[in-house]
C-alpha cells in the first residue's frame, strides 16, 4: 500500500487498483482556519476508485470541493478518461447525523442533468429517501431533491447486503442478503450495521475490488480489547478507516463523559485493527478542537503501537 498526498499530482489511472482520497476527516462540525490547514477542517468524506467506478463515502462538507472537482470546476476530473461524459458516481451514506450529510445539498453534480447518482443509506425510523428529502425541504433548504436535475436511484441497505458494480456505465446492483455472490472480477460493497452509535447504529461498509479491499467504520464506539463484530467484518482489509475522535484521556474524563457519544478513541482502532489483521489503519473522525499539531502527535503515538496507523487528512491518497 502506498499513501500520498495527491494534491496537485495524479491520482491513478481510471479502472486500475484501488485508489482512495481524503476530502473531510473532522467530525461533528466543519472548522477551518490556520489550525487545521494540514489536517484540514471538512467533514466526512472519503473518494473511492475501483474498476472504473466511483464511490463516496459520506456527505459531509468534504463532498462539496470534490463535486466541483468532479463537474469541472475544480483543477481536474480524476473519474473520467473523458470529462465530457456525463458523471456516474454512488454515494454511500454512514448514518444521518448532520455532519455526514451536512454538504449533500451541495453537491454540484446533482443539478447537471446528464449525471447518475446512486444514494445508499440506512434505513432508520423510516425509509432512508424520505430522511433525505427532509433535508432538502422547506424550511431546512430551498432546493428540493426532486428538483434536481440528474438521475438519483435511492436504496435502503444493512447488513449482509451487497451492492455490486458490474462494469464502468452499468447501474449497481443490489444484493439482498441471501442472495447469489458477486460476480467474479466485479467491485462490491458488503454492508455491516454496527449498533455502537446513537440513533440506531450506523453502516460500516467493505469495498472489495479482486483480492484488495477497505473498511469504513466511522462514528463507532469501540471497546479496549477491540469490537470483535467489527474486527470479523475487516478481517484482512488492506486499510481500516475508523473513528478515532477522542483521546484516552478525554473518554475517561469523569467531569465531561463522552462514553456513549459513539465514538472511539485511537486505542480502541488500534484494537480493532490487531484483531482484525488489517495492514493499514487510518484515526479518521477527528475531534473539531484538536488542531494540527495534536493530530500530528496523536498519529505519532498511534504508530509506536501500531506502525500501519496514519492520521486521515484532507487531500491524503492512499492505494491499497
Amino acid at each position: 500500500m502506498r499513501a500520498r498526498d495527491a494534491a496537485g499530482g495524479s491520482r491513478g489511472k481510471a479502472g486500475a487498483g484501488l485508489f482512495v482520497r481524503f476530502h473531510g476527516v473532522r467530525g461533528s462540525y466543519p472548522v477551518p482556519g490556520p489550525s487545521t490547514l494540514r489536517t484540514g477542517g471538512n467533514t466526512p468524506c472519503v473518494e473511492v476508485r475501483a474498476g472504473g467506478h466511483l464511490l463516496i463515502l459520506d456527505a459531509g462538507t468534504g463532498i462539496i470541493p470534490l463535486g466541483e472537482e468532479l463537474a469541472g470546476f475544480g483543477p481536474e476530473t480524476p473519474h473520467l478518461e473523458d470529462p465530457d461524459q456525463p458523471i456516474r458516481c454512488a454515494i454511500l451514506i454512514s448514518h444521518a447525523h448532520h455532519d455526514h450529510l451536512q454538504g449533500f445539498p451541495f453537491f454540484r453534480p446533482f443539478y447537471q442533468r446528464p449525471n447518475t447518482v446512486h444514494l445508499f443509506g440506512p434505513r432508520c425510523e423510516r425509509p432512508f429517501a424520505d430522511v433525505l428529502r427532509e433535508t432538502l425541504s422547506s424550511p431546512h433548504f430551498p432546493v428540493r431533491l426532486g428538483d434536481m436535475p440528474c438521475r438519483h436511484p435511492m436504496a435502503d441497505v444493512g447488513t449482509g447486503d451487497r451492492i455490486v458494480f458490474p462494469a464502468p456505465g452499468q447501474d449497481p446492483v443490489l444484493l439482498r442478503t441471501g442472495e447469489g455472490p458477486p460476480a467474479e472480477g466485479t467491485v462490491w460493497v458488503g454492508i455491516y450495521r454496527n449498533p455502537r452509535h446513537p440513533d440506531g447504529g450506523v453502516l460500516n461498509y467493505r469495498i472489495h475490488h479482486g483480492d484488495r479491499s477497505l473498511v469504513y467504520a466511522t462514528d463507532t464506539e469501540g471497546t479496549p480489547e477491540g469490537d470483535g463484530e467489527l474486527a470479523v467484518f475487516a478481517r484482512g482489509a488492506g486499510l481500516l478507516i475508523h473513528d478515532a475522535m477522542y483521546t484516552d484521556e478525554e473518554y475517561a474524563d469523569p467531569h465531561y463523559s463522552v462514553r456513549g457519544y459513539g465514538h472511539s478513541t485511537g486505542a480502541m482502532a488500534i484494537a480493532v485493527a490487531r484483531r482484525a489483521g488489517v495492514a493499514r489503519l487510518a484515526l479518521f473522525h477527528h475531534d473539531p478542537g484538536r488542531g494540527d499539531e495534536a493530530v500530528s502527535a496523536l498519529e505519532k503515538a498511534a504508530q509506536a503501537a501500531f506502525p500501519g496507523a496514519f492520521a486521515a487528512r484532507e487531500g491524503l491518497e492512499v492505494e491499497v
